[in-house]
């Protein structure tokens, strides 16, 4: 029994990974260019442990750049996922921008609705990276 739900799990990584996750999210923010990590960091992240996160992120064609979005590039990625129902997947919650509110706030945006959000620093949220391109 453990083998064929291991390989269930295996077969849903693979689909996931190969079709879901394939179509590459770009959006622009006044004339810059960016890209979306495919996938959203593992887990929940206090809001510097994502900029930590996002900063320690590495792809094999690229080792560096990643960050996380300002809410102006929240919202823009927001809006190109619209566009891109079923291919591009967010998890309902909220996500952390590198928006800070004051000190010990900082403001997000849930990527599935768009509504936006704030919240202590020390709070778990969601971390998805972007990158110049």
């Amino acid at each position: 029994m453990k083998k064929i739900l291991g390989f269930v799990a295996v077969t849903a990584v693979m689909f996931l990974s190969n079709s879901v996750f394939a179509e590459d999210l770009t959006f622009e923010v006044d004339g810059t260019k960016y890209e979306a990590a495919k996938q959203d960091l593992y887990g929940f992240y206090t809001w510097a442990d994502a900029k930590a996160g996002c900063a320690r992120l590495m792809t094999e064609e690229f080792n560096d750049g990643w960050v996380l979005p300002s809410k102006e590039e929240q919202k823009a990625m927001y809006d190109q996922n619209e566009q891109l129902k079923g291919v591009v997947v967010f998890a309902n919650g909220a996500y952390w921008s590198s928006t800070e509110v004051d000190e010990d706030n900082a403001s997000g945006q849930n990527l599935v609705n768009g509504e936006p959000s704030k919240g202590r620093k020390s709070f778990g949220a969601r971390v998805r990276c972007v990158r110049i391109i």
